[in-house]
């Protein structure tokens, strides 16, 4: 079956009529459940022209749940670009450079000596990808950047402020040990935690449950670099775990797993990237971008 190009907006332009969201007649969103798959193909086929006219940003690709499992799949071996889980200022960066990928438990899991990733497929899974890409330099092979989202029913409570988890409930790897805590964004669409073996670095976080992000950097900021601890992040579909060791802030991306976290992400508001606002129904999952200089990172 086909699958349905609706992005949840379901408003309509007055000169065109078409929705705004996924650039359907009114006609053609009403009849979509009768519709054959001849139909609903014919109208994929006017969709992304009548997008590019409406100047939309984004699109819904025609893609099942198999083909998203598939596109994600891809990237993950492609090793031509970088995973993002998080939120604008705290998010964790994931090239899977020289890992390896499964499918296991509904999820796909992407390793690599630096980090890992779990990205989550199911029926309730969608993608979205810009509406204009070019091919540029990178020729044939080039892949769309593409973001993942869920709806926005998907997502959990917010935490604010530091808060002890415990033991990890959900790690990627089983033999997981240490004490979980998460950083308390106050966002419902993204935590970022730290995953501590050292005891003494326990003690001195548990003095602060219930600060804010930016008293906890200001507080034990230089205690957490130097542990360098196993950076969580999570979204409500995917999840990132960073080993790598903590680094200063670079103008550019690393070719290792890292992670950016900025004392003031609580206040930025923002829960994706610009040029990547969703629709209000819409939570962001995991973006996975083609690196901009794929030769510079060989």
């Amino acid at each position: 079956m086909i699958a349905s190009p609706c992005t949840g907006v379901c408003q309509y332009d007055d000169g065109t009529g078409w929705c705004l969201g996924c650039g359907r007649t009114r006609e053609e969103i009403t009849s979509w459940g009768q519709s054959s798959d001849a139909v609903r193909q014919q109208v994929w086929t006017q969709i992304s022209k009548r997008v590019a006219q409406l100047g939309l940003p984004l699109q819904r690709p025609v893609w099942t749940e198999y083909d998203l499992r598939e596109q994600a799949d891809l990237r993950m071996r492609s090793r031509k670009g970088q995973w993002l889980v998080g939120l604008p200022g705290a998010v964790a960066e994931i090239p899977l450079e020289d890992g390896e990928v499964e499918f296991t438990d509904g999820a796909l899991i992407g390793r690599s000596p630096s980090g890992r990733l779990r990205l989550r497929i199911d029926s309730r899974a969608r993608a979205l990808t810009p509406v204009v890409v070019s091919s540029g330099p990178h020729g044939g092979d080039f892949l769309d950047p593409v973001l993942f989202v869920v709806h926005r029913t998907r997502l959990r409570d917010p935490l604010f402020g530091l808060t002890e988890i415990g033991s990890d409930p959900d790690p990627i790897d089983q033999d997981a040990g240490g004490t979980l805590f998460d950083l308390g964004l106050g966002s419902p669409a993204s935590r970022f935690m730290v995953r501590i073996e050292d005891k003494a670095l326990v003690r001195v976080l548990r003095g602060h449950i219930g600060a804010p992000l930016k008293e906890i950097l200001r507080q034990v900021g230089s205690d957490l670099v130097a542990a360098s601890p196993i950076r969580v992040v999570e979204s409500a579909y995917a999840r990132a775990e960073v080993m790598s060791p903590i680094l200063p802030p670079t103008p550019s991306s690393l070719p290792t797993g890292h992670t950016h976290l900025h004392p003031g992400a609580p206040l930025l508001g923002r829960e994706t990237l610009p040029g990547w606002d969703l629709p209000k129904t819409y939570a962001p999952v995991a973006l996975w971008e083609p690196f901009k200089d794929p030769e510079a990172r060989k």
